[in-house]
């Protein structure tokens, strides 16, 4: 929680696939920093808000989706 909000800002809800390597990593979180989503506040409904707790102008919500065994990415 943070200045009397629930939820978390957004990095520290994610973390990388295991073989995503370091160069890509910067590349991706640099990505995230510039437009800004990297401290995004994500609240336990799955609502996106800037760091001042303001809707973000295309916020989206997450979904809780079942689990499946593999991504397409595999």
């Amino acid at each position: 929680m943070h200045a009397g909000r629930v939820g978390a800002p957004l990095w520290q809800l994610v973390d990388f696939h295991p073989d995503v390597h370091g160069a890509s990593r910067a590349g991706i979180e640099a990505v995230l920093q510039a437009a800004g989503l990297s401290d995004a506040w994500v609240t336990p409904d799955g609502a996106w808000r800037d760091s001042a707790g303001m809707a973000l102008p295309h916020d989206e919500n997450w979904l809780i989706r079942p689990q499946h065994a593999q991504s397409r990415a595999a």
